[in-house]
């Protein structure tokens, strides 16, 4: 390591919140450099002065008129959900990507749909007289899907009648 390195990790270094890894490094470093090894002894000399001063005594209520201070300074924010503020740092990571990288996504994302609507297909057939569970039954793999829990969309969707079709006189 440099000094350049070690100097702005000596606090750190002597506080012990350095990994195992950098302190061995420091450590190293600190054996062979007198500059670095004079920093140190000099950090490790205010310590000791620091922990023979007596301590002052805190007046009371500073705990409480700090924390009054500090939230008037916070600034007031509009209250965003938790979708705003996913679709707004959605738009800015899309505009910060380059043009391919968005192509790629968009492509992506239209794949997906349409393997989805190709899926879909299977699970939920054409022919609109066969019942969906009947249709889910008909496709060996998929037995999973019929324990879907009583109170869920796909409940719903296996206890809902298919929609007539216009031939047969029904209204969509």
């Amino acid at each position: 390591m440099r000094c350049t390195e070690v100097l702005p990790r000596l606090d750190a270094y002597v506080d012990g919140e350095l990994s195992a890894y950098r302190s061995r490094r420091i450590a190293e470093h600190l054996a062979g450099c007198p500059s670095c090894r004079r920093q140190l002894e000099s950090l490790q000399e205010v310590i000791r002065i620091l922990q023979e001063l007596p301590a002052m005594p805190v007046p009371d209520g500073l705990a409480a008129r700090v924390q009054a201070a500090a939230m008037q300074k916070i600034p007031k924010t509009e209250s965003v959900s938790p979708v705003g503020r996913l679709a707004e740092w959605f738009t800015q990571e899309l505009q910060e990507m380059p043009a391919l990288v968005r192509l790629a996504a968009c492509g992506a994302a239209l794949a997906a749909v349409l393997v989805g609507v190709l899926v879909g297909e299977q699970i939920f057939p054409a022919n609109r007289n066969q019942t969906v569970s009947a249709a889910g039954q008909d496709l060996s793999g998929l037995e999973w899907f019929s324990a879907a829990p009583p109170i869920s969309v796909a409940a719903a969707c296996l206890a809902t009648p298919p929609a007539s079709s216009p031939a047969e006189g029904g209204a969509r």
